[in-house]
């Protein structure tokens, strides 16, 4: 089978290229067994954007790919290698801790996990840090908590143990970043993360969530100040309506820590909406107080909305 990818960014440094460029995201994991050092950057529908530093010998196969365009049926030349055979696991007492080659577990297909190749290192704690991404919800369902496991992989082709990552409101079809830590792993040992979702809690029926988008921010006095404005969209009058609200950096980290999930009350401490009603809600946060006054305007506020009718 040949693998379909397409280079859109491309410079050298040193004997270490770096490349940047877009396959299909079944692709993703055939590529990266050929060419562990590239990273998910992102993901948008099928498509992962993948960039990393390869070797000069490395270097034959894309360069051929950027002058002869996409690759052929009648062009193997240009496809990858066969993928090698996974490395035995280690044997007992070998001192690889609770390192395993066993495959992962399967997800639950209502949950796709994404996450990001390279850790998010701590200065003052070398061998501790982050590991972020984003967990999408395919489900025509809003999902009130999901268990995410997240797997670190050396370069041995062997994993660690799960980190257990709790999530909860996701709506229907909506997407939220995931961050949790590591610990007793030098990030530069990890050459892959991975993560499946364990089987996800249902709300109550008739329970809605949905994100909020428009919101207005200012920051004075060291304080992020978000408002916005929740909407019934339904003909039902809403009771028990909650705001949830997560707060990221730049990098994916979250702010003031992992799994961190913040309330805000509609103004006035209101509890419920009419049918097609709207009320404002205020969120604040002391970013001074957190080290993160100059991030200001770059942190990603997520806000979602829970309610039942």
């Amino acid at each position: 089978m040949l693998v379909v990818v397409i280079v859109i960014f491309f410079f050298h440094i040193h004997n270490h290229p770096t490349v940047k460029f877009e396959v299909a995201k079944a692709d993703v994991d055939r590529i990266r067994q050929q060419l562990p050092t590239l990273s998910v950057v992102e993901t948008y529908g099928n498509t992962v954007l993948l960039q990393g530093k390869v070797t000069r010998d490395q270097m034959p196969l894309i360069e051929k790919i950027r002058k002869d365009g996409l690759p052929a049926p009648d062009r193997p030349d240009l496809a990858l290698p066969p993928i090698a055979s996974a490395p035995p696991p280690p044997p007992p007492g070998s001192g690889s801790g609770d390192a395993t080659a066993e495959p992962l577990p399967p997800g639950d297909p209502n949950v796709d996990v994404m996450m990001t190749d390279q850790p998010q290192t701590i200065d003052d704690a070398p061998n501790s840090g982050y590991l972020v991404g984003r967990v999408h919800n395919k489900g025509d369902f809003p999902i009130e908590q999901v268990q995410v496991d997240v797997y670190t992989h050396s370069s041995e082709g062997v994993r660690r143990a799960p980190i257990p990552v709790k999530l909860a409101y996701i709506p229907p079809g909506g997407s939220l970043r995931i961050c949790t830590t590591y610990t007793g792993l030098s990030a530069g040992e990890v050459t892959a993360i991975r993560a499946v979702a364990q089987k996800p809690t249902r709300p109550a029926p008739g329970t809605l969530c949905w994100a909020l988008e428009d919101l207005d921010r200012t920051f004075a006095d060291g304080t992020l100040t978000v408002t916005g404005e929740v909407v019934n969209p339904g003909d039902t009058p809403l009771k028990k309506v909650q705001i949830f609200v997560e707060v990221f950096d730049p990098k994916g980290i979250q702010t003031p820590g992992p799994q961190v999930i913040k309330a805000a009350s509609l103004d006035g401490g209101a509890t419920s909406l009419p049918a097609r009603g709207k009320a404002k809600f205020t969120f604040t946060m002391n970013l001074a107080e957190l080290g993160l006054s100059v991030l200001a305007n770059q942190l990603e506020v997520a806000a979602r909305v829970w309610a039942s009718p």
